[in-house]
């Protein structure tokens, strides 16, 4: 494992723009006793990780990229399967929409470069991590990638992507980390966040070389805080989100957006006896959930991507709303489980599978439908933990079905023309 502040000793080299991967090459060899990859056919992937940081990212102006996405004008998917095949730990966008990077999850995972639309494998980033990607960025003019390692690295690693060098690397932090971040207007200083922190990275010139410079926030009076969320500003000072709802641009329990003018927060005074400078926030929206699948009223913010007159905003509820700029109109576009999928069985008579999960809803989906949409949902008081199909000999319709509950209960569900 590199040692804080390693500069990259891997050997230089340049590859041709037109050199792309063949992807057979990259996948993951066959384990024994692993059934054929020619036997099955992915047919459809139902709902999304609401629940994952930095998990939106546009593509074009109708395409939106998650870890489950599609096109949002026409409902339509495309799948790009990982790799390494241990998931996927987090996604980027470059500026220029022509190419995204996977990093997986797994035993040391890969780093992918897609070309969009053509999703042709350009670059693979290798030897940047442990376990599993926690967060990817690309700066402002594309030229570089940062990466952020999950437990038990943290290693945060500045990439010259097209070439497949490592540029810097050392440990980021040592609890878990959520976002990383370049400075708008400058390549060489990132920021980086996480589990009771905030950090600001410099790389500098050295009599060593280059290294990568941090230095962490002092919370001073102001209580630790994890932070979730941070903005650069264009002079490099970062506006950042805390847990108890000082100076946030969006908050991710109470349901609230705020915007503030810029200057007001550059110019802002502290007062001697105070730490806090309080600005007051020129406009701010209520995320209102309203299902009658969900308690929470509001929404659980964990992400806000920018369109051209509108915000998507991730819902923690398992919920994916669109907010127009202007008018301030929410729309719901998607919708599936708030965390983890407990159950799933299929209809032993048609093509309706049913699944259950800890946010205490019971769902139906016809997975052989064009948009592969959720038919019904049954949301309960307690998290659903396990649920079968009756067998034909006792429900020959395939209507019935068995729900366990965490509390100990177990229902018995009967699917009816409407719920």
């Amino acid at each position: 494992m590199p040692t804080n502040e390693d500069a990259a000793t891997s050997s230089s080299r340049v590859l041709d723009e037109s050199f792309f991967y063949p992807q057979e090459e990259l996948s993951r060899p066959q384990l024994q006793g692993e059934m054929s990859r020619d036997l099955v056919a992915f047919s459809a992937l139902l709902g999304f990780d609401s629940k994952k940081r930095n998990n939106l990212h546009y593509l074009d102006d109708h395409t939106l990229l998650t870890s489950a996405g599609n096109n949002m004008a026409t409902m339509q998917s495309k799948h790009v399967f990982g790799l390494g095949g241990g998931g996927v730990g987090a996604i980027a966008v470059h500026p220029s929409r022509g190419f995204f990077a996977v990093g997986d999850k797994g035993n040391k995972p890969n780093i992918t470069i897609y070309v969009y639309p053509s999703l042709k494998v350009f670059r693979v980033l290798r030897q940047g991590t442990e376990r599993a990607y926690c967060s990817l960025r690309f700066s402002n003019d594309g030229a570089k990638l940062a990466s952020v390692g999950a437990s038990p690295d943290f290693l945060l690693t500045v990439w010259n992507w097209r070439d497949e060098q490592t540029i810097l690397r050392c440990k980021a932090f040592g609890q878990e980390v959520f976002n990383v971040q370049f400075a708008p207007n400058d390549g060489g200083f990132l920021t980086t966040s996480g589990t009771g922190h905030i950090r600001f990275w410099k790389m500098a010139s050295t009599f060593t070389g280059l290294k990568l410079q941090g230095d962490i926030a002092k919370f001073g009076k102001s209580e630790l805080s994890d932070i979730e969320a941070f903005c650069v500003l264009p002079d490099k000072k970062v506006l950042s989100s805390t847990e108890r709802g000082a100076l946030l641009l969006w908050d991710g329990s109470d349901g609230m957006m705020k915007w503030w003018h810029f200057p007001e927060i550059d110019q802002a005074d502290v007062k001697e006896d105070d730490t806090v400078a309080e600005v007051i926030p020129k406009d701010e929206f209520c995320v209102s959930v309203k299902s009658p699948h969900h308690t929470s009223t509001v929404a659980d913010i964990r992400g806000v991507l920018r369109g051209s007159d509108h915000y998507l905003i991730q819902d923690g509820n398992g919920m994916l709303h669109r907010l127009d700029i202007d008018t301030k109109q929410l729309t719901h576009l998607a919708e599936g489980h708030a965390g983890a999928i407990t159950g799933l069985a299929t209809s032993p008579v048609e093509h309706i599978a049913a699944t259950c999960g800890s946010d205490g809803t019971v769902r139906c989906w016809n997975y052989a439908a064009t948009s592969s949409t959720c038919m019904y949902i049954q949301h309960f008081n307690a998290p659903a933990t396990a649920l079968n199909f009756a067998p034909p000999a006792h429900d020959a319709t395939g209507r019935t079905i068995a729900v366990a509950f965490q509390d100990g209960v177990v229902r018995i569900l009967d699917r009816g023309p409407s719920k």
